[in-house]
């Protein structure tokens, strides 16, 4: 009896230290040229590589698209740039987040206004299954709620809870809010 403690024990100690002789290797993936230019805010840059065949619609290492990067960095430069050169406006990040949900959440107005004049679905889904104006509600952000409405948003879309962008608006005391959205046809 022992006998097999001390092997078990042996065996322990040495596939243990073993273990400590392996060390773990530092492994860095470059990002793109872009997504490098977008961290390093060269607009200059960005719009060299764009001209270069270079599609709009690449991706960070992260998976997050280059549009959306560029938001993230807070370059309406680059996000402009992107968008002239045919990126796909409504493209999804690994979490299921579009740009226009972001900006949305955020308060971007120009943003917000930039992405609905290049065709982003003010519908579509973000990544907590909200939709824009339910994001924008849920947040406040009064002019960009104006301008959703004014692109025929579905006012009467729902949460994952059931509710609103009218309910959630009176859950949060929001008069402005919930007056323009009553104003729309809300009910």
């Amino acid at each position: 009896m022992q006998v097999k403690a001390l092997l078990v024990g042996l065996m322990l100690i040495l596939g243990t230290s073993a273990a400590w002789a392996i060390k773990p290797v530092d492994v860095y993936a470059p990002d793109n040229d872009l997504v490098n230019a977008i961290r390093e805010g060269d607009v200059k840059q960005a719009e060299i590589i764009l001209q270069r065949d270079t599609t709009p619609n690449l991706r960070s290492k992260q998976g997050t698209p280059v549009l959306m990067t560029a938001i993230l960095h807070r370059q309406p430069e680059i996000v402009k740039l992107i968008l002239d050169a045919g990126a796909a406006v409504d493209l999804k990040d690994r979490e299921g987040e579009t740009a226009l949900c972001m900006v949305a959440k955020d308060g971007d107005l120009e943003l917000t206004q930039l992405l609905l004049s290049k065709n982003a679905d003010p519908d579509r889904l973000c990544s907590d299954r909200d939709t824009p104006l339910l994001a924008a509600t849920r947040e406040g952000n009064l002019e960009v709620i104006r301008l959703l409405l004014e692109f025929d948003v579905d006012y009467e879309a729902t949460d994952l809870t059931g509710r609103t962008a009218l309910m959630l608006a009176q859950r949060q005391r929001r008069q402005k809010v919930i007056d323009l959205l009553v104003a729309a046809g809300a009910r």
